[in-house]
């Protein structure tokens, strides 16, 4: 506040240099000891992981041996050179949804008829074999793997959300009504605190609700899961890494014959999956990308933009958003620097160029933006969105943000609509308007307690393995750690926090701000459409005429 501000003029410069010096020496202290009780629980878990891991090898040789005895016994007893273990995951008429998009060559039509004439029935493919062996240890059948929607052609689109939560309070609640009410079937929950399942109690019985703690029984399950060996190490210390085994373990959930999800998106607890009004509903959006064929797809993000400091729930509070870069006239990428667009194909109207006029509003907004943070940053977060995934055995997260197929078949068959989305090559664009809305540190309380709960950190994520490059988390790490209030509130206020009505109605006017409305009125029907003000409002205002 402004009076905060004043004590800074009555200290002098050696008092000044004295402090900083005194309040960088207490930081690296800090540091220091959590590097060090990082490499003490990191020495422990090794030790504990080498032996598990030995006995885990032992035990799967075991079962090999035990395996191959039974196969070759069967052979002998059947008169069979080998048993097609791929057979139970093959679809009944599996040639339905590939001819209807026309991609079904006549001698893969021809064998798809000869099965059907053959016997084979919905109850060949029994749905207790979806999946079966994915965390068991069993190697995977000896044809390809093919999708669960194509495996099951009589099912619809039943798509499904796997997200791991913590510290959420009421707008956890919030982020179930919203994603069941637009149609997901399944929420695949895990609770880093398995406490927070109490704000969950209104869906207790909900079978469209999959609570799983983090605790000893699903760490035991990711011991046999495939990302374990590249995970394992590092699961108790990085959020990202439990993401990534929770990503893998709700795929394994989703083939269960009681969930039987299609499609598995990723996303964390303050991220809504959104479509714009009218252009039909989740499930149509999931049986278009079924109907297509696809087997995963990327979505763009845009990031929420608090229009004050005092924010409850931001789900209900927050409507203004950044548009991501990718859905902007693609003459630049950089502030005014051309560059080519990464994507095999548009539309007529995504090729038209806005007018020079509107095109210099955006380069405006753009700057205004990164000369407001640290390091000319757009967004405060990730700019690369979110995926889902065709659900399939061996499917399992790439990173937070995409899926790896278990062939390079099905990798193919995965699109996205991020336009300057660079995928090597893997997948294309394909043009669709949804959209991942991302509510990062929408509120300076939230803000102050997600840095406050996660402490200092290194510079680099996995144990040094992947540096994170000068961004707004690090700079948020060091006001948290600096545990300077008054200051914290004053870069939060000048760096996220949009207050200019006449900037603000700019930038909408321009196109680089979106007023989003839909999960507002989904979730409060009653609300007015204009932002909701609470009585900090009236102090915010006053701080802003006394500076």
């Amino acid at each position: 506040s402004g009076c905060c501000g004043c004590f800074g003029w009555f200290e002098s410069e050696e008092e000044r240099s004295l402090r900083q010096e005194a309040e960088a020496r207490e930081a690296a202290e800090a540091r220091r000891r959590a590097a060090d009780a990082a490499e003490s629980r990191s020495a422990t878990y090794q030790q504990s992981a080498a032996g598990r891991n030995a006995r885990k090898a032992a035990e799967a040789a075991r079962k090999a041996e035990t395996r191959e005895d039974r196969d070759a016994a069967q052979r002998v007893a059947d008169g069979s050179p080998r048993r097609d273990t791929g057979a139970a995951l093959r679809p009944a008429g599996g040639a339905r949804h590939r001819v209807q998009r026309g991609r079904l060559s006549e001698r893969e039509t021809r064998e798809g008829r000869e099965r059907e004439e053959g016997g084979m029935t919905g109850a060949t493919a029994a749905p207790v074999a979806f999946g079966a062996g994915l965390h068991s240890g069993e190697a995977p059948g000896s044809a390809s793997p093919q999708l669960l929607y194509e495996c099951r052609p009589e099912l619809a689109a039943r798509p499904g959300i796997v997200s791991t939560v913590k510290g959420m309070g009421e707008t956890l609640e919030c982020w179930v009504r919203y994603h069941l009410g637009v149609g997901f079937v399944r929420l695949f929950i895990y609770l880093d605190d398995p406490a927070e399942a109490e704000s969950l109690a209104a869906f207790a019985g909900d079978e469209r609700v999959v609570l799983t703690p983090v605790d000893d029984a699903l760490r035991a399950a990711w011991e046999s899961q495939l990302l374990w060996a590249k995970f394992g190490e590092h699961a108790e210390a990085e959020v990202q890494a439990r993401q990534e085994l929770n990503g893998e373990h709700a795929v394994g959930l989703s083939l269960r014959e009681e969930h039987l999800v299609t499609w598995l998106v990723h996303i964390d607890a303050d991220e809504l999956f959104s479509l714009p009004p009218g252009l039909g509903s989740v499930v149509d959006h999931f049986e278009e990308l079924t109907d297509e064929g696809l087997a995963s797809f990327n979505y763009v993000n845009y990031e929420a933009v608090p229009e004050r400091g005092a924010i409850g729930n931001f789900f209900l509070e927050a409507t203004l958003f950044k548009r991501s870069l990718a859905v902007l006239p693609q003459s630049f990428v950089e502030v005014g620097k051309p560059v080519p667009c990464r994507r095999a194909s548009s539309s007529a109207a995504e090729a038209e160029m806005a007018s020079p006029e509107v095109q210099a509003e955006l380069r405006r907004g753009i700057r205004w933006w990164q000369a407001r943070l640290p390091h000319q940053q757009y967004f405060l977060g990730y700019e690369n969105g979110k995926a889902a995934v065709a659900v399939v055995e061996g499917a399992v997260p790439l990173s937070v943000h995409e899926w790896r197929l278990p062939t390079a078949a099905l990798q193919r068959r995965g699109r996205h609509n991020i336009k300057l989305l660079d995928t090597r090559g893997a997948i294309q664009y394909y043009a669709s308007p949804a959209r991942i809305l991302h509510y990062i540190s929408c509120g300076f309380e939230w803000w102050w307690r997600k840095y406050e709960v996660l402490g200092w950190f290194p510079d680099a994520w996995f144990g040094g393995q992947l540096p994170i490059p000068p961004c707004f988390h690090l700079v948020s790490r060091d006001h948290s750690v600096a545990r300077d209030r008054a200051a914290a509130e004053a870069f939060y206020a000048s760096t996220v926090v949009l207050s200019d009505a006449a900037e603000r109605e700019r930038q909408l006017e321009c196109g680089l701000l979106e007023r989003i409305l839909e999960p507002r009125r989904l979730l409060e029907p009653s609300a007015p459409d204009q932002p909701k003000r609470t009585s900090m409002d009236d102090v915010d205002d006053e701080d802003d005429e006394e500076v």
